[in-house]
């Protein structure tokens, strides 16, 4: 008896220190010490499962479910954990394809409510609520997203109304917590799939760190238009960024110009209102935008996904659209150093200065040039000819769905999956020769080129972004080291012929695209609308944008080189 009196003596202290605990937990550290354990709990269950379950006839189960476990962890426990699954999604297209999902998931949350904001304008304005700084202020946010929520506002005794940007209470509690949950998930991905992953993360976390901090944001974002604002190309009304009011700023709360305007998401909508001649020059002036940032000033946005911009009509001239760039928390500032060898890359790459290219890439430490530039340049590259994205680049995609029809119907055996995985595994591993020296650059530089990519593709590849990338760096070099232009300067007069015949291909190859997708359009117009003849699914390789048959060519050449069968999604 007074044995079990004791064990319910001791049952009760645990419990109510257990409760104590949770309860410590959820008031004062926001949850984190949950979160963490709901993310140990997924690891463990992710080791278990890759050890005792993972075999050929589970193959695609396993994948599934890790990923899927992994990815509504992220969603569930919200906050910087959705930053750290976006994270996973730029190391995703080398991961196996069930991963790919993480590329869909957006930066939005549920909104904290108004005495939640309440508090950090006290702790941020010494005591002061929105209603002593401002004359409205919305209690319901316009937006929302993992870390932070915006409200409208307008100025004390002013018209003028203002974005107000305002980290939600939890985030700076649980930062710490979560960037170290976040070590423990990408040394957990690198051992289950032996890739070298954890060197990314003391920049990525130092990043995100940068991300919390609302005056480095207003900061980046002035600089940012300090800089277009060099670039006579950009004048005019072209792009903008919202003006800061730095009096209402602070390290958790960021006040801008409120701008109305359509979302660059909003691609139907946005082509209905300006139609696909200022479509065309809107993407243009976007992409260079970001190419001046990479090339000349090196201060280069990491975040330029559709969600942080918006289309309005230009101030200046009401007829041509305005990119207005928002969010600029996610910056990162190159080394002098890098930004002339990656600008001197890109120019070598199209120069057909295949010494350069190699002496540039392995000081980076990366053995595999081939894949490198490839990656870089996100279209077919070898070192013998440069670029193999030809004229006839079309006809190369169709012949190599045929190849994967007549091969594998489609679909590839569990068992050709698990050797392809292995092969491009080990072309990874080889790729990343020496971690130590790899500039932490690179892992920004990536992210913005395939969004900027991303941001082309889903508007039907109006502008040769490739062609107007190199041309921005080749004009930058040329700025910064001109060349004295003789008629006896041979080297040089082969440079820039090789330059312009590259550029010239691959523009060929755009303008047939666009042809051959004008006369698709027309065709299908006449079968289906003029002849009244039922309109059946179709599989959609009857017309492609630039980008998506780019991909299919770095598809090809990938799996001619090295065996490895990207899956479709790879580049979404």
């Amino acid at each position: 008896m007074l044995r079990m009196q004791r064990g319910l003596r001791i049952a009760a202290v645990a419990g109510g220190v257990g409760v104590g605990l949770w309860q410590t937990d959820r008031v004062v550290f926001c949850s984190a010490g949950e979160r963490s354990l709901r993310t140990l709990a997924v690891g463990v269950r992710l080791a278990w499962m890759y050890k005792f379950e993972f075999e050929p006839a589970t193959y695609d189960a396993v994948h599934a479910k890790a990923a899927d476990l992994i990815l509504e962890t992220c969603k569930k426990n919200s906050g910087l954990y959705i930053k750290f699954a976006q994270q996973i999604a730029t190391v995703s297209n080398i991961l196996p394809p069930q991963w790919n999902g993480f590329r869909a998931l957006y930066d939005n949350a549920p909104a904290v409510p108004l005495s939640s904001i309440e508090r950090v304008f006290a702790a941020e304005f010494a005591g002061k609520q929105p209603s002593d700084l401002f004359d409205d202020f919305e209690p319901v946010p316009r937006a929302s997203a993992s870390i932070a929520q915006v409200h409208r506002a307008r100025l004390k005794n002013s018209r003028q109304y203002v974005a107000v940007k305002v980290q939600k209470p939890d985030v700076a509690v649980q930062v710490e917590a979560d960037l170290l949950s976040f070590g423990v998930v990408m040394h957990l991905l690198q051992a289950l799939f032996d890739l070298k992953l954890s060197w990314t993360l003391p920049s990525i976390n130092s990043h995100l760190r940068q991300e919390l901090d609302f005056v480095n944001e207003a900061r980046n974002a002035e600089m940012a238009r300090e800089h277009m604002k060099q670039v006579e190309a950009f004048r005019g009304g072209v792009v903008a960024v919202p003006r800061i009011y730095w009096e209402l700023t602070t390290p958790r709360i960021m006040t801008a110009e409120w701008i109305d305007g359509q979302s660059f998401g909003d691609v139907e909508g946005v082509r209905r209102r300006w139609g696909p001649e200022n479509v065309e020059k809107m993407m243009a002036t976007l992409v260079n935008v970001y190419a001046d940032q990479l090339f000349r000033t090196g201060f280069l946005s990491a975040d330029p996904h559709p969600g942080n911009i918006l289309i309005r009509p230009s101030p200046t001239n009401p007829k041509i659209p305005q990119l207005v760039l928002l969010d600029h928390g996610l910056y990162i500032r190159c080394s002098s150093e890098f930004v002339s060898d990656y600008r001197n890359l890109w120019v070598s790459l199209f120069s057909h200065k295949v010494e350069i290219v190699e002496r540039i890439v392995k000081k980076w430490g990366i053995r595999d040039v081939q894949l490198f530039a490839i990656g870089t340049l996100q279209k077919p590259w070898t070192k013998k000819v440069g670029f193999t994205g030809d004229i006839n680049i079309a006809r190369d995609v169709l012949d190599f769905e045929k190849v994967e029809r007549d091969g594998t119907d489609g679909k590839l055996s569990v068992e050709q999956r698990i050797a392809m995985q292995a092969k491009m595994k080990q072309r990874v591993q080889e790729y990343l020769e020496n971690t130590d020296v790899i500039p932490r650059e690179l892992i920004f530089v990536g992210r913005n080129l395939n969004i900027i990519r991303s941001n082309n593709k889903i508007y039907g590849s109006p502008v040769n972004r490739i062609n107007l990338t190199a041309q921005w760096a080749i004009k930058v070099e040329d700025e910064i080291n001109p060349t004295k232009k003789s008629l006896f300067d041979i080297p040089t007069a082969v440079k820039q012929a090789r330059q312009y015949s590259t550029l010239t291909i691959i523009s060929v190859g755009f303008y047939l695209t666009r042809l051959w997708n004008s006369v698709y359009s027309f065709y299908e117009y006449l079968k289906y609308d003029i002849l009244g003849i039922h309109r059946q699914s179709r599989s959609g390789s009857e017309k492609k944008g630039f980008e998506e048959i780019m991909e299919d060519a770095v598809r090809k050449q990938l799996y001619e080189q090295t065996g490895v069968l990207l899956d479709k999604t790879a580049f979404d």
